[in-house]
Order: structure tokens, then C-alpha cells, then sequence
């Protein structure tokens, strides 16, 4: 265990491009970790930190920082200025809110947010192009607009959340891979489904959804599709036009009929 008084000297002593302190019991960070200027990978995972001090912009070529498994509050908005910084994984911790100004981080091709407690994104996230994100585990329930802008997204996870409703933005990240919406609250998917051709992957169960729309089919990439736990009293054939399905499943707690009446579990 890392003593969190300790001075920072003996890092400094030498550049550092690696500094992993996870799993220290740290629970304050002292300003002068941005003295590092040689960092490049900085892992804090699994401590008891509650904040992130803001001379953490100072790291300018730091590529990845993992905060993951701590108690953090709230991220301090210098840390949209990581200029260079591609993976950010801030999963499991207690955050309410991101910086206004996090779509300037640009740079960012992969972005964990799971498990906190996020209600909402900020509208700058539209500025962020070329991206893997995974926001599950959060209490989100609307999506900004701007998410409409990024087309290079191909991986999306948005399962446990509060989602209601789908906003028809989303439908236009035409070049989506994997989808996943499960254990949120949809009761329909929209007409505008049809429109993410690219996916592969469609993970929509555990909602309360009680249809399939015809649009379904424009799927034609779609290899995966989850549907379980819904509201389906009839068997939706519509998915039996997916030519490239490979895996379905509808497993229903109360089972579900085809037009014969036949009841199947």
C-alpha cells in the first residue's frame, strides 16, 4: 500500500510513462501529480479517491487514464483539456453529471462510463468522432441530439438505464455494429429502426416492448437479436425476413403464441 502523503519526487526523479497506483486505498491525489509531464498511462483504479485534483490537465500526453472503482463525485472540467487522450474508463463510481465541455476531448476512441449514476449527457457529446462508448449501469433518461453526429460510431451500450423512448437521432448512426438496449423501459421500437443498417448485434430485452414494426426487416446485417422479456403475446414473425440472422431469442416469463394459438416457453 502506497502511503497517499508520500512526496512525488522519487517519480519525478525519472520520466515515467507508466504509473499504475491501483488498489492503494488512495483517498486524495496532491496536485503535484501533474508535474508528470512524461505519463502517458496512468492507472488509479480501485481506491477510495472521490475527486480527481483539476492539474490533471497538465498531463498533455497522457493516452490513457483508468479512475475506474473509486467513489468519485465529479470530474473537474480541466480534464477536457487531455489533448491526447484516446481511453478513458471512469466505470464505477458515483457521477452524476459529466463537464459540460467533454466533447472536446476529441481524441477519445474509447469511453467507459458504466456504473455511475448519469441521468443525462451533455450536448457537446456529439463532438466526440471516433468512439466506442459504454454508458450501461446509469440512471439516463433522454439522449442529447447532437448524438446524431457521430457517424463513426459502431459500438453503442446503453443497457440499465431509464429510457423511455428512443429519439429518432439515434437512428441516424448509420454505421453502428452492436446495439445494446436491454433492462431499460421501452414500450416500442420505433418505425426509424430500419435506418442503422450496419448492426449486427440488437440486444432489446427485459422492456416492456408489445410489437415489432414491418421496418424490421431493412435489417439486413443483423446477425444477433435479443428480443426476451418483453411484452410479445404473438410471435413476432417478422423477424423470420432477417436474412442474416444467425441467434435469436425470445425467451418469455409467460411464453407466447403464433397465429395457430400454439403456446410455446
Amino acid at each position: 500500500m502506497i502511503d497517499q502523503n508520500s512526496p512525488l519526487e522519487l517519480i519525478q526523479e525519472k520520466p515515467v510513462k507508466f504509473l499504475t497506483l491501483s488498489n492503494n486505498e488512495l483517498k486524495t491525489l496532491p496536485e503535484e501529480i501533474g508535474d508528470l509531464n512524461d505519463v502517458e498511462f496512468l492507472s488509479l483504479q480501485g481506491n477510495k479517491l472521490t475527486s480527481i485534483p483539476s492539474a490533471v490537465h497538465s498531463l498533455h500526453i497522457l493516452k490513457a487514464l483508468d479512475i475506474s472503482n473509486n467513489t468519485i463525485l465529479r470530474l473537474p472540467d480541466e480534464i477536457c483539456q487531455l489533448e491526447n487522450i484516446t481511453h478513458l474508463n471512469s466505470s464505477n463510481n458515483k457521477l452524476k453529471h459529466l463537464p459540460s465541455a467533454f466533447g472536446e476531448l476529441t481524441t477519445l476512441e474509447i469511453l467507459i462510463l458504466n456504473g455511475n449514476r448519469l441521468t443525462s449527457l451533455p450536448e457537446s457529446f456529439g463532438c466526440l468522432k471516433n468512439i466506442t462508448l459504454n454508458l450501461s449501469g446509469n440512471k439516463i433518461v433522454s439522449l442529447p441530439k447532437r448524438l446524431s453526429q457521430l457517424k463513426i460510431l459502431k459500438v453503442l451500450s446503453l443497457n440499465s438505464n431509464n429510457l423511455t423512448t428512443l429519439p429518432s437521432e439515434l437512428f441516424c448512426l448509420t454505421n453502428i455494429e452492436e446495439l445494446n438496449l436491454c433492462r431499460n423501459q421501452l414500450t416500442l421500437i420505433p418505425d426509424d429502426l430500419h435506418h442503422v443498417r450496419a448492426v449486427q448485434v440488437l440486444d432489446l430485452s427485459d422492456n416492456q416492448i408489445g410489437r415489432v414494426p414491418s421496418e424490421i426487416r431493412g435489417l439486413r446485417e443483423l446477425k444477433d437479436l435479443n428480443l426476451s422479456n418483453n411484452q410479445f403475446f404473438l410471435f413476432p414473425v417478422k423477424v423470420c425476413d432477417l436474412r442474416s440472422l444467425e441467434k435469436l431469442k425470445i425467451c418469455h416469463r409467460r411464453g407466447i403464441k403464433t397465429k395457430e394459438n400454439k403456446r410455446y416457453d
